[in-house]
C-alpha cells in the first residue's frame, strides 16, 4: 500500500499522517500505561518521554476526527440545502421561509423536491390552496398535474368529490379518486362507495370503481 501512495506522487507529509491515523489504538495502548507510570514514578524524565505517544495520539485522533466531520458536514449540506431560487438546484432542498415556486406555494416545515431540471415535483403547502384547478391540503406533487387529498368539496366529471379524498389527476381527464372518509356523490348499485375505494376516470370517462 505504501508503494501504491509513493507512486501516485502523495506528498510525504500524507503518507506520514495517514499513517499516524492508522496506529490510534496502538498509540493508545502505549501512551496509556507510560501516562501512568508517570504519574505514579514522579519521574521528570518518563513525564517528558510521555509527551511523545502523547502528541502523536493527538495527530492521530485529528487525522481521523477531520474526515468524519467533513463528512458529517457534507451530509448536512446535501440533505438540508436551501433552496435558492435560479441556482439549477435538484433533488430535495430545505425553504428559509413560505415560498413559491413554480406556481405553488411550499411551506418550509418539510423539503421540497426538485426535478432535474430544477423544477417542483413535491412539496407541502403551507394552507389549504387552489393547486392547477384543485383543492389541496398537505403535501402536494405537481410532477405530473397535481396529487393532493383535497381539502374542500371539488366538483368534478359531474360529481362532488368531499374533502380528504385523495385526487391523482394526470391530464388529458385521466384521474384517480381514492374516495376519504366521506363519499362522493357517485353512486354503486344504489350504494355510498365506502373509504378507500378507487375510482378511475380515462379521458374523463368512467373506467372502474375497485373496493380496497
Amino acid at each position: 500500500m505504501l508503494a501504491d501512495w509513493i507512486a501516485l506522487n502523495i506528498p510525504w507529509w500524507v503518507i506520514v499522517l495517514g499513517l499516524i491515523g492508522q496506529l490510534f489504538w496502538p498509540l493508545l495502548g502505549v501512551t496509556a500505561p507510560i501516562g501512568f507510570l508517570a504519574w505514579r514514578l514522579r519521574k521528570k524524565w518518563l513525564r517528558a518521554f510521555f509527551l511523545i505517544p502523547l502528541v502523536l495520539l493527538l495527530v492521530s485522533a485529528l487525522v481521523n476526527i477531520v474526515p468524519s466531520v467533513d463528512r458529517a458536514v457534507e451530509t448536512v449540506q446535501t440533505h438540508y440545502r436551501i433552496y435558492e431560487p435560479g441556482r439549477g438546484m435538484t433533488g430535495d432542498v430545505s425553504l428559509a421561509h413560505d415560498t413559491v415556486i413554480d406556481g405553488v406555494s411550499c411551506s418550509p416545515t418539510a423539503t421540497a423536491n426538485l426535478d432535474f431540471l430544477g423544477h417542483l415535483t413535491e412539496c407541502t403547502i403551507p394552507h389549504p390552496a387552489i393547486v392547477r384547478g384543485v383543492p389541496c391540503q398537505g403535501r402536494v406533487n405537481v410532477e405530473y398535474r397535481v396529487r393532493c387529498t383535497l381539502s374542500a368539496d371539488y366538483r368534478r366529471f359531474g360529481y362532488v368529490w368531499r374533502a380528504g379524498t385523495l385526487v391523482i389527476d394526470n391530464g388529458s381527464g385521466n384521474v384517480v379518486f381514492q374516495v376519504g372518509p366521506a363519499p362522493p356523490t357517485l353512486t354503486q348499485n344504489g350504494s355510498s362507495l365506502p373509504p378507500n375505494t378507487e375510482v378511475q376516470f380515462d379521458g374523463g370517462k368512467l373506467l372502474a370503481i375497485t373496493a380496497s
